[in-house]
Parts: structure tokens; C-alpha cells; sequence
């Protein structure tokens, strides 16, 4: 039972490996070219660590047990055991380290591809914004439809964001994330008005409440952008990384009240 164990545990451990390994070939595909250089370092850093693992003496180590398990001499499998319990501890240290760093690193990527999106809907919620209030001949149904449409693609966007604080809570050393919370209140308050706006065909309303979602997400991405930031510099000063997210900063702002007035178009 002891030898089948010994087996099975090195079983386990190169099926972690692979399951590392896919998991870095995800990562390397999903780059971009604004992945922050810190990211790559650190994945240069995980490939090495992977070359050091399973190396070609463990794997002749195994092949020595199981050589000597069909012979059935006990006293020599001990022997072999106990030198692979040692570097088998070692090797459980090692993957679990680079597991935490390969999650650590998608979380980053994550974080980065959620900021971008919002950077994008921000950018989109203006133009629409302007298209409402300046073509007073476009359908009513049209500028719904278009409202529907951008509102769905930024409510994917915060539920992305919220499941990346959940993947977050998954790490052993949790990476401390701003307080979004605020932002995305006003967010979807913001949508809905521009909703009830169409509803009553006050486009007028309507293009002031979708300037006001701009706004919102504009606000989000700052501080998301801070927070990103702030962690590079405690990182300097040996915080938690990559990504150590600090709460604070624009995070404390009140929400909105539900039945707060939006501020006039400029």
C-alpha cells in the first residue's frame, strides 16, 4: 500500500504540472500588448521555476521504484522512497507556489481586461449620449434598442468585475481590491434612469442620464486605475502582488440618491 501510494502522489504531482502548464499557455495566449512589463517578468519567472520541476533524476528515481517493486525487494524500495518523500515535499512546495503565482497573474490579466472594457463603454455611453441629443429624427425605438444593447454589455462588464473579487477571495493571501461597490451603485442608477427617460420619450433626459453613465464609468476606471498603481508602488516597497489592490481613495464617495436630480449637460 505504502509503494502503490509513492506512485500515485507522483501521479498527482505530474498531473499538476500539466495542469500548470495549460494554465500558462492560456496566460501567454491571452496577452495583450499593454500586459504591464511586470507581468511578463514575472511569468519569465514561472517558466523557470516549471524547468526545475520533475526533473530527469525524479523521473529515473521513479523508474528505479517501480523497476524494484516488480523484483519485490522491499528493503531497496524503502530506501528509494525516502529520497522520494524528500524532494516529493519539496516538489508539493513548488507547485503550489507557481499555482498561486498563475492565478495571481490571470487575475491581473482579468483586472486589466475589465478596466479596458470599461474604458471602452465610457467612451461608447458619450457618443451615445451626443447621437440621442443631437438627432432629435431618430426613432425612439432605435435609441432604446441602442440604449438596451450598450446598458447589457456594461452589466456583463460589472458582473465580470464582481467575479474577479470572488476569484480573488480564492487565493490563499487574498490581494486587497478597491471599493468599487459606490460606482457600480451609480452606474446601473444612471442606466435605469436613461431607461425611464426613452420610456417617456424625453430624449433630452435620456442623453443627460447616459452623459451621466459616462461619468460614473469614468469614475470607476479611475479608481480602478489608482488602485492598479498604488499597488505597483506598495509592490516596490514589498506589498502584495502583483495586483496588491488598496482600498480607500475615491472608494468612500456616497452614493447617489435614488431620486437625485442629474447634473445639467455642459
Amino acid at each position: 500500500k505504502r509503494m502503490q501510494s509513492v506512485l500515485e502522489q507522483y501521479n498527482q504531482l505530474q498531473q499538476s504540472l500539466e495542469n500548470i502548464q495549460k494554465k500558462q499557455a492560456q496566460t501567454i495566449e491571452n496577452q495583450t500588448p499593454e500586459t504591464d512589463s511586470q507581468l511578463l517578468e514575472r511569468q519569465k519567472e514561472i517558466e523557470k521555476l516549471l524547468q526545475q520541476i520533475l526533473t530527469p533524476e525524479l523521473k529515473k528515481l521513479i523508474e528505479e521504484i517501480k523497476e524494484l517493486m516488480k523484483q519485490q525487494n522491499r528493503e531497496a524500495v524503502s530506501e528509494k522512497m525516502e529520497a522520494f518523500k524528500f524532494q516529493q515535499e519539496d516538489l508539493q512546495k513548488e507547485l503550489d507556489l507557481q499555482r498561486d503565482q498563475l492565478n495571481e497573474l490571470h487575475l491581473d490579466q482579468q483586472y486589466e481586461s475589465v478596466l479596458n472594457q470599461i474604458k471602452q463603454e465610457e467612451s461608447e455611453f458619450r457618443n451615445l449620449s451626443n447621437q440621442t441629443k443631437s438627432s432629435p429624427t431618430e426613432s425612439l425605438q432605435s435609441l432604446q434598442n441602442k440604449q438596451s444593447e450598450l446598458q447589457d454589455r456594461v452589466q456583463k462588464t460589472l458582473e465580470q468585475l464582481g467575479q474577479l473579487k470572488k476569484d480573488n477571495q480564492t487565493l490563499p493571501q487574498p490581494m486587497d481590491f478597491p471599493n468599487t461597490q459606490t460606482f457600480e451603485q451609480n452606474v446601473k442608477q444612471s442606466m435605469q434612469q436613461t431607461q425611464s427617460e426613452l420610456n417617456k420619450g424625453n430624449t433630452s433626459g435620456a442623453s443627460q442620464s447616459q452623459k451621466q453613465t459616462a461619468e460614473d464609468l469614468s469614475d470607476l476606471q479611475k479608481t480602478m486605475e489608482e488602485a492598479a498603481a498604488e499597488s505597483q508602488e506598495a509592490e516596490g516597497l514589498g506589498g502584495r502582488g502583483p495586483c496588491a489592490m488598496q482600498p480607500g481613495g475615491r472608494g468612500g464617495d456616497l452614493p447617489r440618491s435614488p431620486g437625485a436630480s442629474w447634473p445639467a449637460s455642459a
